[in-house]
């Protein structure tokens, strides 16, 4: 992929594939290459949320959804 879009559509569909740790590798990339973007924060942390629950993954998934927030606090990503 070539753009931040493309990383996090790919990540969407490994998701949706049960594919977690593919898709989380995605989402990092689409984060990175676009950091301002609310969702894709809140796509990487349902992601994550999907990968365990020991204490770094939740905390993980805490700071992203928390950046997700504060870039965008009405977003309503379904």
């Amino acid at each position: 992929p070539s753009s931040a879009d493309s990383y996090a559509e790919l990540g969407n569909l490994y998701d949706e594939l049960g594919k977690t740790k593919e898709a989380i590798k995605e989402l990092r990339l689409a984060v990175k290459y676009d950091p301002e973007n609310a969702n894709y924060h809140t796509m990487l942390g349902y992601s994550l949320s999907r990968l365990g629950r020991d204490k770094k993954t939740l905390s993980e998934v805490m700071q992203t959804f928390q950046q997700s927030l504060k870039l965008d606090p009405d977003n309503r990503y379904e």
